[in-house]
């Protein structure tokens, strides 16, 4: 019973820290991402401290033993692309409110500019996957190239998080048997998706919000960006409502771990 109310008591304090830090975050200015969704580079956002000035992140696994995964219950794993951005703050704190997670497949090139952010994504407990380090077609790149846009990208993203991503949402879902052969060797997993909500394109809040449950299935991997404010709106609205049909809100491992044996490096998953 002193173990359970520990446990509780913990909780509730990494929950509260993340609901103040998320509370004094407001929005910022961010990059626009083009038509072919190629990202640019980013200003540095007054709503992220220095990396030199974060305090120290909060354990990412302190609610750890209260979430459990039942592979019996339908579940969905929404992600999130190009970013930190300004929607994914907003993001968590839906997803906090009914204990969701997500992926967030994050631009190594982005990650220092919105390093609180990205911080705060490993402190809620969500996911963070390396979408490469400058956001090229990996299908047209030579194999040092390739591994080079890894490599970088996922030392970006630990040095600024402590978190070492072990899956890879390519560029624009391009890949190649250099890509594939390249994440074997690494232990990276490729996830792409069978749920593309275009948000990038129709920047409306309430299509994003209705494909997403219209297409809602057991095991379906959901492509969405946190870079705008539609997006952010239509999950606020969209994390509520699937969870009110009874979708566990997991990340891409979380899904692969349930039902797929924790995934194969190397191999492409569009949902599981």
């Amino acid at each position: 019973m002193r173990r359970m109310m520990e446990n509780r008591l913990l909780r509730s304090f990494c929950a509260l820290g993340l609901g103040m830090a998320l509370l004094l975050a407001g929005g910022a200015g961010f990059a626009p991402v083009s038509a072919e969704r190629v990202v640019e580079p980013a200003a540095q956002p007054a709503i992220d401290l220095p990396l030199a000035n974060l305090p120290e992140q909060a354990e990412a696994e302190c609610d750890a033993e209260s979430r459990r995964i039942d592979p019996d219950r339908p579940m969905i794993a929404l992600t999130f692309d190009d970013g930190p951005g300004p929607g994914t703050r907003r993001i968590l704190r839906a997803l906090e409110a009914v204990d969701g997670r997500a992926t967030f497949c994050m631009v190594g090139d982005r990650v220092r500019d919105y390093a609180q952010t990205a911080r705060m994504v490993a402190s809620q407990g969500s996911e963070i996957a390396t979408h490469t380090l400058s956001h090229p077609n990996l299908a047209k790149l030579s194999a040092g190239e390739v591994r080079a846009e890894l490599e970088e990208s996922i030392a970006a993203i630990e040095q600024v998080t402590g978190v070492r991503p072990g899956v890879l949402r390519p560029p624009y879902g391009s890949t190649s048997e250099t890509v594939q052969q390249i994440c074997r060797e690494m232990g990276v997993v490729i996830a792409n998706w069978n749920v593309d909500t275009e948000d990038w394109r129709v920047r409306d809040a309430d299509a994003i919000l209705n494909h997403v449950l219209d297409n809602a299935r057991d095991g379906a991997i959901v492509l969405c960006h946190d870079l705008y404010p539609e997006t952010a709106a239509a999950m606020e609205r969209a994390v509520e409502a699937l969870a009110e049909r009874g979708y566990q809100l997991v990340s891409v491992s979380e899904l692969l771990e349930a039902r797929a044996g924790g995934g194969s490096a190397g191999k492409i998953y569009y949902a599981a």
